[in-house]
């Protein structure tokens, strides 16, 4: 809750956390918790979170080793390889130290068409699950603009052709 808003507020108590951070830990924290509002970023706003992410060194595991461009890939919600022209767009020093790797990967192989698809298949669900986890949180309207976006999605797919999968092996 915003400091205007607790005061036009009938409130009595309010509980708060309050963490020591710097100002950059700060805006990545504030870009991670607006990630699970639900509510689609714009191309300019994922970016700033993209961003955000590299500048409080998230990006490095808690054993000093970088993060793959995969392993960042759902923390961010985009594709590894965007994450990657990303890094080389904004960072291209950190993106020096990723030299060598395929997109962060040491031991991976040549990609297959059908590793690709099932990567963006995984990105998709994650985004998915995510508006549902939090749908509630949500106003009305967005809500709306939510179930017009996935009825557009659906009538897309339904046009472009669908099959439903064999169901999986237990």
């Amino acid at each position: 809750m915003e400091a205007g808003a607790l005061k036009r507020s009938s409130l009595g108590e309010v509980w708060v956390e309050v963490a020591d951070l710097s100002q950059t830990e700060a805006i990545w924290e504030a870009a991670q918790a607006n990630l699970g509002h639900g509510v689609q970023y714009s191309s300019k706003d994922l970016h700033a979170v993209f961003k955000a992410f590299i500048k409080a060194k998230k990006h490095i595991k808690s054993n000093g080793q970088l993060m793959s461009y995969r392993e960042m890939s759902p923390i961010i919600g985009k594709p590894h390889t965007t994450i990657r022209a990303w890094m080389l767009k904004y960072f291209p020093t950190v993106a020096r130290q990723y030299s060598g790797d395929d997109h962060g990967n040491r031991d991976a192989g040549p990609n297959s068409v059908m590793e690709i698809r099932d990567e963006h298949r995984e990105v998709s669900l994650q985004a998915l699950q995510a508006i549902s986890q939090r749908l509630d949180l949500v106003t009305p309207e967005t809500r709306w603009l939510i179930a017009r976006d996935l009825e557009a999605l659906h009538s897309r797919a339904v046009a472009l052709g669908i099959l439903q999968p064999p169901p999986e092996d237990f």
